[in-house]
């Protein structure tokens, strides 16, 4: 296995997002590739018949894992900004990738739903909604993350992760006359490949987003094969001279 995963899990409405943009423009500034998939933008794009039911939550977390270990695979530090309320989600995300990097967006419930843009906590609590997690599902706290962050706009828990993230890539200056590790993204004038799939990856899931506002909602489609095709065509065409 290799690559990194960095995964904030937190309420709803805790600020994982957030946080997870932060860095991501942070580690752009280094020149460290890295892609960012947010569970909602991610499960509207590519599998918008899944519901918020316990079988389709199993579900899309199996997927969201797959989706994050192929892209750390390829090169890239993946984050993702998802709620994953059961332990289990984050357990087998650890198992599918060398390196995970849990992030505990940690907010108070009270802070969440004073902010709650998308609606989701008055829905809890009027009924419409019966499983959210913190409200009618447990939300099982991180027994030993490697951050704590507090809140989405964390300064110091951004400085922390970047960190890590530097230290396992091998992005940081090397010691005198040593040479970076094999297959670190440290040298981006040797080595652009990582760069270009970002650039491939972000030209497909606009790809996506086009294609899945127009797919019918009861249509079957592949949408994760639409996905890498999308990708593979837009590397392609990044590689040609």
């Amino acid at each position: 296995m290799t690559g990194i995963l960095v995964w904030f899990t937190g309420l709803p409405a805790s600020g994982k997002t957030t946080l997870a943009g932060a860095v991501r423009a942070r580690l752009a500034q280094q020149e460290v590739p890295a892609c960012l998939l947010d569970s909602d933008h991610v499960r509207s794009a590519l599998w918008p018949d899944l519901d918020y039911g316990p079988a389709a939550r199993d579900q899309f977390y199996a997927r969201l894992v797959r989706l994050g270990a192929f892209l750390a695979e390829q090169g890239l530090v993946v984050l993702v900004a998802a709620t994953a309320h059961r332990r289990e989600y984050r357990t087998r995300a650890r198992e599918s990738v060398a390196h995970l990097i849990e992030v505990h967006v940690r907010t108070s419930i009270e802070t969440c739903e004073s902010r709650d843009f998308k609606g989701l906590y008055s829905a809890a609590r009027s009924g419409e909604i019966a499983d959210l997690p913190g409200l009618g599902a447990d939300y099982e706290v991180p027994g030993d993350p490697e951050i704590t962050a507090s809140g989405g706009r964390d300064d110091q828990a951004v400085d922390a992760i970047v960190q890590l993230v530097e230290r396992l890539t091998g992005s940081t200056e090397p010691q005198s006359g040593a040479s970076p590790p094999p297959g670190t993204v440290s040298d981006r004038g040797a080595d652009p490949s990582a760069v270009q799939l970002e650039s491939a990856l972000d030209l497909a899931m606009s790809h996506f987003e086009a294609f899945a506002v127009q797919a019918e909602p009861t249509r079957s489609v592949d949408y994760i094969g639409v996905f890498l095709r999308a990708a593979a065509f837009h590397l392609k065409s990044y590689r040609q001279p």
